[in-house]
């Protein structure tokens, strides 16, 4: 974006959670000048579980339009034709949580990044980010957050991707994490484009029923949280937390969302319309270039691939072999 090459980064044996900027034509070799953006609203060691719960750490990254262009709000449209830097938030490998049953993505304003904040990597600049929190002088503070409900994937979104064609947003994720999961078999999701984001409660442990042996730690682990960003902007920060949330598009044949049933997955007893695919690719990295078409990198150590080579990957042109209907990654001509 802009001539710079933006990267969701954890530092190595630290809590600290990074946008790193490197500037495209200043990459020479083995060797170049890596900038650094601190996220103190987001860490590795779930020690600020009272803002961020489960979700922990960075991965998927890309730059976009929010979905629809905008929000509804108070029954009204706005619309923001803005683009901005997209981060989606981590959660455990064992996904332990409730709210790990949905995603989450930070968005940034490219507006508030500049030379006074855009500083070096250094170690010792992590030790100061670590010690002074919000205040470092490098810090980075996110615009808003956006949730979908799809079920928990092993560490959230490995490969995050904004398709410009459509405004739809890619979600390419590793598999479930138990055989025991309740929801389906899916590790590929797309949230619709052309939906606008619309202010909802985000749905975590406190509605666990009674009934379940979960219950008394889900509504422990609900206490902890409370509606910080005030996105309602009703100035009651002490209620359960609200956000902006997506809305899913079918991709599994049936045409439209709107067209699955509404299904209580697990012991929330939350109903959703829930789509998605099992294992389309991706997760290794995921790149529109347009017209339904999409590079797709292939880890080195899978045999299936001929094109893999001993530099670690490769990358292959896929398309969409079906917009409306069953969506599929075809190896493109």
């Amino acid at each position: 974006h802009d001539g710079k090459l933006y990267c969701s980064t954890l530092y190595w044996n630290s809590p600290n959670c990074y946008i790193t900027v490197i500037e495209a034509d200043k990459i020479v070799g083995d060797v170049t000048d890596v900038k650094a953006l601190y996220l103190p609203q987001i860490n590795t060691s779930g020690s600020n579980m009272e803002s961020v719960g489960t979700w922990y750490g960075i991965d998927g990254i890309t730059v976009g339009t929010l979905p629809g262009k905008g929000y509804i709000k108070d029954g009204a449209e706005v619309d923001d034709d803005k683009e901005y830097l997209m981060v989606c938030n981590a959660s455990r490998k064992d996904n332990s949580g409730y709210d790990a049953n949905i995603k989450m993505i930070s968005v940034f304003d490219f507006d508030d990044i500049n030379d006074e904040n855009l500083l070096p990597l250094t170690a010792a600049r992590v030790e100061a980010d670590t010690s002074a929190a919000a205040t470092a002088e490098n810090s980075l503070a996110y615009e808003h957050r956006m949730f979908v409900y799809t079920g928990s994937n092993q560490y959230s979104v490995q490969n995050l991707e904004f398709d410009k064609d459509t405004g739809d947003l890619y979600f390419a994720c590793y598999g479930r994490d138990t055989a025991g999961n309740l929801f389906p078999v899916m590790s590929t999701f797309v949230v619709d484009g052309s939906k606008k984001l619309y202010l909802d409660e985000v749905e975590m442990g406190q509605n666990v029923p009674a009934t379940s042996a979960n219950h008394e730690d889900a509504l422990a682990k609900a206490a902890l949280y409370r509606d910080f960003d005030d996105a309602d902007g009703d100035g009651n920060v002490d209620e359960q937390m609200t956000g902006w949330h997506m809305t899913l598009k079918c991709i599994c044949g049936k045409g439209d969302i709107e067209s699955h049933n509404e299904i209580a997955y697990g012991d929330t007893g939350y109903a959703v319309k829930l789509c998605g695919l099992e294992g389309i690719g991706g997760y290794n990295g995921l790149i529109s270039i347009g017209d339904g078409r999409f590079f797709v990198a292939t880890q080195a150590n899978d045999t299936t691939d001929a094109n893999n080579t001993k530099y670690g990957a490769s990358a292959t042109l896929y398309r969409i072999s079906n917009r409306i209907g069953e969506w599929k990654f075809v190896r493109a001509k």
